[in-house]
């Protein structure tokens, strides 16, 4: 009884200065989705998705509070993100009060797989596409990386796939229509500078 209730009093000592540690991915700050526990704190989420945000050191913690931006979103130890959409990506951030009194944050970040708007352009265009570092990426054009800039002469459908941290497929396109104007001058306005283009000749003429 004596060794067990010193075994106690050491674990609660060690959880009270912070020097509790755990390979446990629960132990640690982590995110889960369909039964698959990842170590991470940033992950790219498909559309309808759930999500689950869970804070590590959740034994020397006294209480969490979860906000995104500067709304308070949740308390516990995690925290679900259900129907996943673009208006819930973003950074989520747990602040941890541990049982010495100190507090610890962590930032989560939620990322929605978007190429943007179509492009509807009359001239040659230059785009960047900058998607979220992680997922494994396939595009139409053959690139493999979340980084490149095209500069687009016709129209052209650009599509891409990608493999989430969690093994989900997403996918997405984005379609640059070129179309150059066409100006044409009606027949009066055609005579008009053929004539005018004689008047320049003979007075240049003229001055020779």
């Amino acid at each position: 009884m004596y060794v067990s209730t010193l075994k106690i009093k050491m674990f609660l000592l060690l959880a009270s200065l912070g020097l509790m540690q755990s390979a446990s991915a629960t132990n640690q700050p982590s995110m889960e989705s369909d039964g698959v526990v990842l170590a991470i704190t940033e992950a790219t989420i498909i559309h309808g998705q759930t999500v689950t945000m869970m804070a590590g050191d959740s034994y020397v913690t006294v209480h969490q509070t979860w906000w995104k931006g500067t709304t308070k979103v949740g308390e516990g130890p995690s925290l679900t993100i259900k129907d996943f959409e673009q208006s819930k990506a973003g950074t989520y951030t747990v602040v941890q009060q541990k049982v010495n009194g100190e507090k610890v944050s962590t930032n989560y970040q939620l990322n929605y797989l978007t190429l943007g708007e179509d492009i509807d352009a009359c001239q040659a265009q230059m785009v960047d596409f900058d998607v979220p570092d992680g997922p494994v990426y396939d595009w139409s054009t053959g690139a493999m990386s979340n980084n490149f800039r095209i500069t687009f002469q016709e129209s052209a459908v650009i599509a891409v796939s990608a493999k989430t941290e969690f093994g989900h497929v997403v996918k997405d396109e984005k379609i640059i229509s070129i179309s150059p104007e066409v100006y044409e001058l009606e027949e009066s306005q055609t005579s008009e500078v053929i004539e005018s283009q004689e008047q320049n000749n003979y007075s240049f003429q003229g001055r020779a």
